[in-house]
């Protein structure tokens, strides 16, 4: 049926329409073809009207040839769904176009109306973007999309999978979106830039988020890439772990082997002392404390290094025993007053003699130790006062507990109150000015403090710029209690 034959109203109609309409009758025959549908298919109406459509329009190619009862353009009628495909022009041209045929068992000698565009002015095909969402759907990675506000407009399977495996939070936002989810969308990376992951952690799982802007007719939208990166992550960390215990019994080695010809050095030195005092002017014997003292404190510096080798790999332990505080003061004694007759400070130690305690000896002659040669350390003129009292009864850690205390005051270049939090940080200094030129491995303080919660104790620190410090520990006097 002619175009001519239809009424003025539909004749109109069919002329305006946007895109081609094709008239089919029962037998696949074209019976009209809209003014549009020549424009794009470069046929004259007379070339068109009573042949077979499948005959004149689709293409005979090895690629594209099938049966005339297996033709697309009417097998799938009845779904209504659009098809893409390629159909011979006029010109001999091959058209990919988009169609949709749908059957009217009802028009007047009309069974089928197709209706279809070009599609090769557009980025893609309707078929293409079939297959697009069908990679979208099937693929393993995890795949939202994101509003600029951070709002989910769709997901994949495997994003839904996961947002089920880890739940969601108490405000119902699934817990593998970045918390900052609004702030990413708002500010969007472009494709072309090279974005870190954002890395989200959840209990004993890790995922990395990718994200890009993507620019479309209904304006930005953020599309998320999802990956699990745990078993990376997993292999990451024992690769560190392994390489950390290598390094820790590769020092731990090699600080025993120092410890022999260390022990050479402070033993001979000390009983050149012993059996050539007399003989030995003031000078000599002065020169003898000083290797002697400098073998200590390096021993000393090599226990600390073991210790905190050990604290970061959890194996230390108290060894309890009770014992005379002031028999470790005694110990330590010589070592001390002899740095501090280096510098020419005034140095004191008060302790009863009587204070006995239960803990373990070795790591309370270590925080004296430590914090008494520290104070020497950064003082350069004045003294360092030491006292220890007790016992004492006052709370710690939320108990009343009989307690002793060790006071380590100094007269030296104080703390930068802005320092105060990074004091116990390992291989830190303080960094100031005035002590420019004091050499140290900032072991120190975090080995105390580290001690001290071991022994199941606290330390307080009091300073004054310019002035001095003050630190004070306190330990139970028993750990049996503990």
């Amino acid at each position: 049926m002619p175009l001519s034959m239809l009424s003025s109203e539909a004749q109109n109609w069919l002329t305006h329409w946007p895109d081609g309409i094709i008239l089919l009758d029962e037998f696949k025959h074209i019976c009209g073809v809209s003014p549009r549908a020549l424009d794009i298919l470069s046929w004259r109406e007379a070339e068109l009207l009573n042949h077979s459509m499948h005959d004149i329009l689709c293409i005979k190619a090895r690629q594209f040839e099938h049966e005339a009862n297996l033709c697309p353009i009417c097998l799938e009628a009845q779904k209504g769904v659009i098809n893409s495909g390629y159909w011979l022009s006029g010109q001999g041209e091959y058209l990919s176009v988009d169609y949709r045929t749908v059957e009217l068992p009802d028009s007047a000698g009309s069974r089928y109306v197709v209706n279809f565009y070009r599609n090769d002015s557009l980025p893609h095909s309707y078929a293409e973007l079939e297959k697009f969402a069908e990679y979208v759907d099937k693929n393993p990675a995890a795949i939202a999309e994101f509003d600029c506000d951070g709002q989910m407009l769709f997901c994949n399977p495997s994003m839904q999978q996961l947002m089920v495996e880890h739940g969601f939070d108490d405000r119902g936002i699934a817990r593998i979106f970045p918390e900052n989810i609004a702030d990413i969308c708002a500010t969007p990376t472009n494709l072309t830039e090279a974005a870190a992951p954002v890395e989200v952690e959840l209990e004993n799982c890790w995922l990395n988020w990718y994200f890009c802007n993507i620019d479309c007719h209904s304006g930005k939208t953020v599309i998320g890439y999802l990956f699990d990166v745990t078993a990376q992550k997993v292999a990451q960390l024992q690769a560190s772990l392994a390489r950390a215990e290598a390094r820790r019994d590769f020092y731990a080695k090699m600080i025993h082997e120092l410890r022999t010809p260390l022990n050479a050095i402070v033993g001979y030195s000390d009983l050149l002392l012993c059996r050539s005092a007399d003989g030995l002017g003031e000078r000599d014997q002065r020169a003898l404390r000083g290797i002697k003292v400098g073998g200590m404190q390096l021993n000393e510096l090599i226990s600390d290094t073991l210790d905190i080798s050990k604290i970061e790999a959890g194996k230390m332990t108290a060894e309890i025993e009770t014992f005379f505080v002031s028999a470790v003061v005694d110990d330590i004694n010589e070592q001390m007053q002899y740095l501090a007759d280096v510098k020419k400070l005034s140095y004191e130690v008060l302790c009863p003699k009587d204070l006995q305690v239960t803990s373990d000896r070795r790591k309370v002659r270590q925080i004296l130790i430590n914090l008494i040669s520290n104070a020497i350390k950064y003082t350069k003129q004045g003294s360092v006062h030491t006292e220890i009292s007790g016992p004492l009864q006052q709370e710690l850690r939320g108990e009343q507990t009989s307690l002793f205390s060790i006071s380590v005051q100094d007269t030296g270049v104080g703390i930068p109150e802005d320092q105060l939090e990074e004091l116990f940080v390992e291989y830190r200094q303080v960094r100031e000015q005035q002590n420019r030129g004091i050499q140290g491995t900032g072991l120190g303080l975090s080995l105390v403090q580290e001690l001290i919660e071991i022994l199941n104790g606290d330390i307080r620190v009091q300073s004054s710029y310019g002035e001095g410090s003050c630190f004070t520990v306190r330990l139970p006097v028993s750990l049996e209690h503990f």
